[in-house]
């Protein structure tokens, strides 16, 4: 999801205009791993970019998409020794609203409490390198800056968690909303702007009092979950509904379902 926020990976499936979806040639595919930042999430979370040491004005994004990836990975070695055909693409598109504009979804975040929603979206822009560029003659260096394209990110539903895509276990049984986008924390500046695809997790209140007292209009943890072995069993069976679909492999599902109970622990119990 990060990539979308980015301001770029839509561009990859629509066109130029922001007009139409592009269908993908039938040799490829096309996957959005929902809810992620750039990198699989890790518990707990860094308290700061361990690549930078720059810090987020919210939690870093905790979801795990290896096992999304590694079952796309056996997907393709099996369609290119074996012929079998991966799952259909799955990305945010025009035609059923799941790609929307950044800005449409300021609402749906800022009424979760403490939210900043971003002050500014960056875009790509069009860069005019002169007349004579598709003979790779360049006469204007730096380029002209041109307009922005047009760019999308996936659409989301009423607990901000995104909707098109690969859904991995953490959105199909949320504790949190997940995003692929997180502020720069004031003491580093420019709070209103982006980091660098790192994403934020966004906790659900744990109980339907602490819910009413902070005014978030997501349901609390307990209304959703009666227990923390009742919320691995959904764990477990939304995993089993990602191997059936091809999006995990078989042998991962325990290994998802033991994270999610540190998800849990780490959530939950916080």
């Amino acid at each position: 999801s990060a990539e979308y926020w980015r301001g770029d990976a839509s561009l990859v499936h629509t066109d130029v205009e922001g007009t139409r979806d592009v269908v993908p040639h039938r040799e490829t595919r096309l996957y959005l791993f929902a809810g992620s930042q750039h990198t699989p999430g890790t518990l707990p979370p860094p308290d700061a970019d361990p690549n930078t040491g720059s810090r987020g004005l919210q939690m870093f994004n905790v979801v795990d998409y290896a096992p999304l990836l590694r079952a796309t990975l056996v997907n393709l070695d099996r369609w290119v020794t074996d012929g079998v055909e991966p799952p259909p693409s799955a990305v945010p598109r025009l035609a059923d609203g799941t790609a929307v504009s950044a800005e449409s979804l300021r609402p749906r975040f800022t009424r979760i409490p403490g939210v900043r929603f971003p002050d500014r979206i960056e875009r790509p822009r069009r860069l005019d390198f002169g007349r004579d560029l598709d003979r790779g003659v360049v006469h204007e260096l730096p380029p002209k800056i041109g307009a922005p394209f047009v760019t999308f990110v996936p659409s989301v539903d009423d607990d901000g968690n995104d909707v098109p895509g690969i859904r991995p276990v953490e959105l199909l049984t949320p504790l949190a909303t997940y995003a692929g986008w997180n502020p720069r924390h004031p003491d580093q500046g420019a709070p209103g702007d982006l980091m660098s695809m790192l994403g934020s997790t966004l906790p659900f209140p744990p109980t339907r009092a602490a819910r009413e007292a902070s005014g978030d209009p997501r349901a609390s943890i307990e209304e959703r979950y009666a227990s923390r072995a009742i919320y691995l069993a959904r764990v477990r069976d939304s995993a089993t509904r990602l191997v059936a679909a091809r999006h995990m492999l078989a042998e991962d599902v325990d290994a998802v379902v033991e994270r999610a109970g540190r998800l849990w622990d780490f959530i939950a119990r916080a």
